[in-house]
């Protein structure tokens, strides 16, 4: 994780979204939230020098050498570099969460909304489908009608929650990255695709290509996920070991794929 390029807004970002996505913002998280807001609203008191000390009137033979040796004490660090290498290093921590059992909490949090519009979508895919269109909808009654009206709010909702996740994964890489060798061209929507798989088996990659989608239709992307698997939320902990096995697998396949053709190789020569 490389926290380098992130900042105070990076955080907010986060916590914004779980609170946008129906969540309370795990307390790891909101503390350290405060501790940026305070750093960014600290004003440092005024530093003396010792002309401004001897216009006051305070600096007299009596206590020239503690007025002297107190300036010479006082701190010569730039505020401005002293807050941003406290944001950093809270920043840092805020990574450092995410990537443990608060990245969990994150998911926890926003799983009640995640669940309730999942299985509305999937409610509504007994009725309609990603391309029903509205003169469909009338032909085929009021259980359609109804599905179709309430599966924007759903897709919304899930949305709302995929914002989140993606924000996590970008900014904070609490997923890492692919291998481009061993996966096609989805960037690191294929390892975001685990958050939502069912289990190891799932084809990550396909999944992927609907969520980087056109997110169109009734239900948006998310109808269409269903054709590849049901709705899931995994925690990121449980995400990272469906990513684990998989890259596994490929590259077993890609060494067997690898020393078969060598073996070809070697037969001709």
């Amino acid at each position: 994780m490389n926290t380098t390029y992130l900042g105070r807004r990076h955080c907010q970002a986060i916590t914004g979204a779980v609170e946008t996505a129906g969540g309370t913002v795990p307390e790891a998280l909101a503390d350290i939230l405060a501790q940026l807001d305070a750093v960014k609203d600290w004003a440092p008191a005024p530093v003396e020098d010792i002309a401004s000390v001897i216009r006051s009137g305070a600096f007299t033979a009596a206590n020239a050498a503690e007025q002297l040796d107190k300036i010479l004490r006082a701190p010569t660090q730039d505020p401005r570099e002293l807050t941003a290498k406290a944001e950093a290093a809270l920043v840092n921590q805020f990574g450092k969460a995410l990537h443990g059992a608060a990245g969990d909490a994150v998911i926890e949090a926003v799983r009640p909304a995640f669940e309730k519009a999942a299985k509305g979508i999937m409610d509504a895919r007994e009725h309609i489908t990603a391309d029903t269109t509205p003169a469909q909808i009338l032909e085929l009654g009021d259980e359609a009608a109804k599905a179709w009206r309430e599966v924007g709010v759903h897709k919304q909702s899930l949305d709302r929650v995929h914002a989140l996740v993606q924000a996590m994964a970008s900014d904070f890489d609490v997923l890492g990255q692919p291998e481009p060798l061993l996966w096609q061209r989805t960037g690191n929507m294929v390892y975001i695709a685990a958050v939502y798989a069912r289990d190891e088996n799932t084809p990550l990659e396909e999944v992927a290509r609907w969520l980087m989608a056109p997110n169109a239709g009734n239900g948006g992307k998310w109808m269409r996920i269903l054709s590849v698997t049901p709705l899931e939320l995994n925690s990121l902990t449980r995400a990272r070991e469906i990513i684990a096995a998989q890259t596994e697998e490929r590259r077993k396949a890609a060494k067997a794929h690898r020393d078969a053709m060598s073996g070809v190789a070697t037969t001709r020569a």
